[in-house]
């Protein structure tokens, strides 16, 4: 697969799986929000929407890194790359939560890792003229653009330090 159609089928998966995960945040949240708002007392303060985010986000983010993972399988893309893709999306959906104890940056910087780490293997493990896969070096285009990925996400933890 060249670069370009690999390019193309990573956009095409990214949506998609952005699409299935948006889709099953929205009817898991709305669920949740109706369960959990026939428990509200009137008199009371009602978290039932809050709960309908954060369950709709959970699900959400779960469908997208398992929609990510099977997508760059069939698209052909590789397991390699949607295993790291899976990792960097659960990593990030963890992060806004991880705020709360100082945790987003590491999680950001994490994610850009995993994706970055994955891209540049799924690179190298080219497809062979016998109808198997070898590995070759990775160029020099995939590692320059995976290290800028990793220090952009590493820049807010460098400012933070400063």
């Amino acid at each position: 697969m060249n670069t370009r159609t690999w390019a193309e089928s990573i956009a095409g998966i990214v949506f998609r799986a952005l699409g299935i995960g948006l889709g099953v945040a929205v009817v898991v949240g709305v669920i949740v929000m109706i369960v959990q708002s026939r428990s509200c007392v009137p008199e009371e303060d009602c978290l039932a929407t809050v709960g309908g985010i954060a369950y709709g986000a959970l699900s959400g983010g779960i469908t997208v890194a398992l929609a990510v993972l099977l997508l760059s399988i069939r698209r052909g893309v590789g397991a390699i790359f949607g295993a790291g893709a899976a990792v960097g999306s659960l990593a990030l959906l963890a992060s806004p939560w991880g705020a709360i104890f100082g945790w987003a940056e590491p999680l950001v910087l994490l994610a850009a890792i995993a994706v970055s780490v994955a891209g540049v293997l799924q690179r190298c493990h080219q497809p062979a003229g016998d109808g198997g896969r070898r590995w070759s070096r990775p160029s020099r285009t995939s590692v320059l653009v995976a290290t800028g990925v990793v220090l952009l996400a590493l820049l807010p933890l460098c400012l933070d330090r400063a």
